[in-house]
């Protein structure tokens, strides 16, 4: 799991709602410090990773059974942070078309466990090792 996802996975285990996540108490305790502080990275990345935690959040969800509804609250927290972040960027066109558009590689900078570990889980198929994908795929791609 990615360090900045641990800052989504502390805290108490019980599920917020989409409507508890996008209330105000919530927005300004939580929401807002996280955007803040992804924001000034400038990172055009962002986006794309708070798509591919959600993601994991939602396949997660599926895993275990007991953990469903705050994996589920995660993963649209995750959605909430990629669509506040996104907006960061919308004041320069060229800027957002980057943000959507740029691939991204998701084992970029993984140690070798990793990759031998998504060969594993890909069959030993070498084809699927090199798939990047930008941040408009991937939230195209996770359902809602």
């Amino acid at each position: 799991m990615s360090p900045r996802c641990c800052e989504l996975t502390g805290g108490s285990p019980h599920p917020l709602n989409t409507r508890q996540l996008t209330a105000s108490d919530i927005n300004f305790a939580i929401i807002r410090p996280l955007v803040y502080k992804y924001a000034r990275l400038k990172n055009l990345a962002t986006v794309y990773a708070c798509l591919a935690v959600r993601s994991h959040f939602l396949s997660q969800a599926g895993e275990d059974m007991a953990y469903t509804g705050v994996m589920l609250a995660r993963a649209d927290m995750c959605e909430i942070l990629a669509m506040k972040l996104l907006s960061r960027f919308s004041s320069s066109k060229i800027q957002l078309a980057s943000v959507l558009m740029t691939s991204w590689d998701p084992l970029a900078g993984a140690p070798q466990s990793v990759f031998e570990e998504v060969r594993v889980l890909l069959g030993g198929d070498d084809d699927g090792m090199n798939d990047s994908q930008c941040a408009l795929e991937v939230g195209l791609l996770v359902p809602s």
